[in-house]
């Protein structure tokens, strides 16, 4: 059997280890975050990525959204290319049976409580995509809600912490103003079970420049026409229903392109169609 080395100790790398584990002796994951080398997870070493070095290895196995960084980090530090194994994007399941059911258990509770207060809603994003898919949203790393009154989203970040007061939550905050969020404003809830799965959800509210609505990723810039966004319908989601925007394809061609519902093999933040610079935002808006 093969000894593996697994890059990241995140989602991918998390996922990619349940994949692998009967397939390859992992004899160790390999992270950026300093502060987790000499850890362990599932009893394996979690060694800092410059480590690589002193490790016995016949493959490194990695994947995600940032596999391009990922490849060059690791030839870079001289590992043979002949070493280094991408796991494809279809192959990677972020997903546990726990994990699918609290995300569902949650989802609901969620949108039952912004129907209830009348606050407007969609899910967004890849999440939306998922749906569209027929996958379960815990499939992937978090579930994007828009909230499509940003004073809606003021509500929440105080409200949403009393709805899961019984519940071990982390709730993260924006740190810094930019050209469509506030520092403050609500970023992100994180549950954690009794599982070392945690189920995160991203809630944000587009800002409107000129004729487009705007998200910040990054240093860029998601946009798309407002009117795309405005119309919210109601969609199946196994059992129950979530809020979506109603020109969802127009929305995801815009995204993705339109073969948006084939899995592509691998996916990388190079990859999606509306995504922009402020030097490019400007010049769209002023139609330069």
């Amino acid at each position: 059997m093969q000894k593996a080395v697994i890059f990241s100790i995140g989602f991918a790398g998390r996922a990619i280890y349940r994949k692998a584990k009967n397939e390859y002796e992992i004899v160790g994951f390999i992270d950026n975050n300093k502060g987790i080398a000499g850890t362990k997870y599932e009893n394996i070493n979690i060694y800092h990525v410059n480590d690589i070095k002193n490790l016995e290895f016949d493959i490194i196995l990695f994947g995600g959204i940032w596999y391009t960084q990922m490849k060059e980090q690791l030839l870079a530090l001289g590992v043979d290319h002949k070493k280094i194994l991408q796991v494809s994007e279809k192959d990677i399941s972020y997903s546990t049976d726990m994990r699918e059911k609290a995300t569902d258990e949650t989802l609901k509770k969620i949108d039952i409580f912004l129907n209830l207060k009348h606050i407007k809603y969609s899910i967004s994003g890849s999440s939306l995509l998922n749906i569209l898919r027929k996958k379960p949203l815990s499939c992937a790393t978090d579930v994007d809600i828009r909230i499509c009154d940003y004073n809606h989203l003021i509500y929440l970040k105080d409200e949403l912490p009393k709805l899961f007061l019984t519940t071990n939550m982390n709730i993260k905050y924006f740190e810094e103003d930019s050209l469509v969020r506030k520092k403050g404003d609500l970023r992100q809830i994180t549950l954690r079970d009794n599982s070392d799965e945690s189920i995160s959800f991203d809630f944000y509210s587009p800002g409107f420049y000129g004729d487009y609505a705007i998200s910040c990723y990054f240093d860029k810039f998601f946009y798309s026409p407002k009117c795309i966004l405005e119309e919210i319908i109601r969609y199946p989601y196994k059992d129950f229903y979530l809020s979506i925007p109603k020109k969802y394809d127009e929305l995801l061609t815009n995204i993705y392109g339109k073969d948006y519902i084939i899995p592509p093999k691998t996916w990388s933040n190079d990859d999606y169609k509306n995504l922009i610079t402020r030097e490019e935002l400007e010049k769209l808006v002023n139609g330069k």
